[in-house]
Order: structure tokens, then sequence, then C-alpha cells
């Protein structure tokens, strides 16, 4: 999917109904690979959590990828909160569970 498609994906999306974390490996606090997993309109959208210590390739689309999907459900939930690129993607990750949860 290139990066156009998923902006109109994000764009079409009326309601987000959950935010979760997705840990693969044996230790949690040094997971193989982290994932989060947006449940919108009935289907699973599933993003790579970028490694903060690893700068890989597509790390930065992931990243972006997260922003659009938490400021849709701010926007969603009428919430005066903006998630900027500079911002700790773990801390908006969080704050985005905690406003869908109540």
């Amino acid at each position: 999917m290139t990066g156009e498609q998923f902006l109109d994906k994000v764009r079409r999306i009326e309601k987000i109904t959950k935010i979760s974390w997705e840990i693969k490996g044996k230790d949690s606090f040094d997971p193989d690979e982290v994932k989060v997993s947006v449940i919108a309109d009935g289907e699973e959208i599933s993003v790579l959590y970028p490694n903060p210590h690893i700068n890989e390739p597509g790390s930065f689309n992931c990243y972006v990828s997260l922003c659009l999907i938490i400021n849709k459900l701010m926007s969603q939930l009428k919430k005066d909160f903006t998630f900027y690129a500079e911002d700790d993607l773990a801390d908006a990750v969080n704050c985005a569970r905690k406003q869908l949860n109540g």
C-alpha cells in the first residue's frame, strides 16, 4: 500500500473502537517485534512500531502512519489534541488508548 492509499484509508475511517499493543517475543522488555493494532470500522489495521534504537528503512513511514491514526481518533473524540512527529510515540499511543477507554 502506498502512502497516499494509506492516507485515503485513514481519511475514510468513520469510527475507531480499539487501540492496543501487540508484543512478540519472549522478553517484553526486549521484544522481537512491537505493533500497534487498531480496530477501525470493524477492520484491524496493524502498524509496526518503529524501534527507537535502530534507524530501519520505513521507520518514519510507520511513525507517520501512527500519527495519522491517533490524530483521526482525537478528531473522532472531539479532543483538542494533535500529535506531531517530534512527540513521543509511545506516550501518544498510550494517551489515545486512555482517551478511547475513558
